[in-house]
């Protein structure tokens, strides 16, 4: 990734659209950039936004979704979350460690031993744990981890299904036109941002993927969110694409090969 490596210095708060007194449309104005949110809201556990994250909520244009409370998983991480439509999403890719009753996820580094794993695995993106934490890009989990039946989301927070995504991807347009609306827009993650909007303020980032061999590909040019059907045990995925801006979606039996490979998450609201 041809900035992943660049260090940058963020503002002391949490940044986004300024809301506007019209409805909100797609209609996307170049100029209008705003970094005006600072969220002091709490849940019922009291979780309240840390303002020191390093992520950038900024968008152009009139935005789509709203910020709503901030959550907390079992390791502490807190996140911003964002309301779109209906729907209820984590506004930053997820980050534990463990399951949210506890228990251990294993973090796997060497490519032979994720290969033949058939165990709940977690990484970081290329092994190095700075980025996740300069670029809020979090871990990349193993399929056996989404297929589970323990949770790794936050308590009354789940894995979506490929509808709950179909949802949203419609609600912001279709394949063609969601991707632009869920990416950061800076180029400082993204190798091309140039028509992004990220005026669903999802700020999708791109981890990239670790392949059931063990190697990493695909950082800075596809953000890659698993998806999984509990009633028919089908796991998946849905991509956003940079080069293209779009978004694809790929489903495959639990049982296949690829429950090896390595995607980031991004939980949904019961």
């Amino acid at each position: 990734m041809k900035k992943l490596f660049i260090l940058l210095v963020f503002a002391s708060s949490f940044v986004a659209c300024k809301k506007k007194t019209t409805s909100p449309t797609t209609t996307i104005n170049s100029t209008d950039t705003t970094k005006a949110f600072k969220d002091t809201t709490k849940n019922t556990n009291s979780v309240t936004c840390n303002e020191n994250q390093n992520v950038d909520f900024t968008c152009k244009g009139t935005p789509m979704g709203k910020f709503g409370e901030c959550i907390k998983d079992i390791d502490g991480n807190v996140y911003k979350t964002v309301i779109i439509g209906k729907q209820q999403w984590m506004a930053q890719n997820l980050n534990t460690r463990r399951f949210n009753d506890g228990t251990n996820i294993t973090n796997v580094i060497d490519n032979k031993e994720w290969y033949n794993s058939s165990s709940p695995n977690w990484c970081f993106t290329n092994n190095d744990s700075v980025l996740p934490n300069i670029y809020n890009i979090g871990k990349l989990y193993s399929g056996n981890v989404i297929t589970s039946t323990k949770n790794v989301c936050p308590s009354g927070w789940h894995i979506p299904s490929d509808s709950e995504w179909d949802i949203l991807i419609n609600y912001l347009g279709g394949d063609l036109l969601a991707a632009d609306k869920l990416k950061e827009i800076s180029n400082n993650v993204w190798d091309n941002s140039v028509n992004s909007s990220n005026i669903s303020l999802f700020t999708a980032l791109p981890g990239g993927s670790r392949q059931s061999a063990g190697d990493f590909t695909s950082i800075g040019n596809y953000a890659y969110f698993w998806c999984f059907n509990k009633s028919s045990n089908v796991i998946g995925n849905y991509t956003i694409v940079s080069v293209t801006a779009s978004t694809k979606k790929y489903l495959y039996p639990s049982a296949s090969k690829n429950i090896n490979i390595g995607l980031s998450v991004r939980c949904i609201k019961d």
